[in-house]
């Protein structure tokens, strides 16, 4: 009986526990690679923004209005100094924020000298 005990308890405590880590590893695994593709995507964009050379204000706020422009009513868009207030109008806004938010991102080095 006192095996049996022994036994049961091993298990519980040290050989069910493993098994479940090694079970669980790969879907884990895998979704750290995801997560690591997504951070890389991520760097490189940061990259690619870092080393984009710097538009003139004037240039990026026309920009700005021309992607504000296109959709219509779902978006206002207002301009003060070297900032722009985006504000979304209804659900489907969202998406029309997005279209204009990389429009900005390209002008977000407007007025900025370039890092070294």
């Amino acid at each position: 009986m006192a095996l049996v005990l022994g036994a049961f308890v091993v298990w519980s405590l040290f050989v069910a526990p493993a098994l479940a880590t090694l079970r669980s590893a790969p879907a884990q695994l895998e979704s750290l690679d995801a997560q690591l593709l997504e951070m890389r995507g991520m760097a490189a964009e940061v990259r690619e923004l870092r080393n984009a050379t710097p538009i003139a204000a004037a240039q990026a706020g026309l920009a700005i209005k021309a992607a504000a422009e296109r959709l219509g009513d779902k978006v206002r868009l207002s301009l003060q100094n070297d900032r722009a207030l985006l504000t979304p109008a209804g659900r489907q806004s969202r998406a029309a924020a997005r279209v204009v938010g990389r429009g900005a991102q390209r002008g977000a080095g407007a007025g900025r000298s370039k890092r070294s």
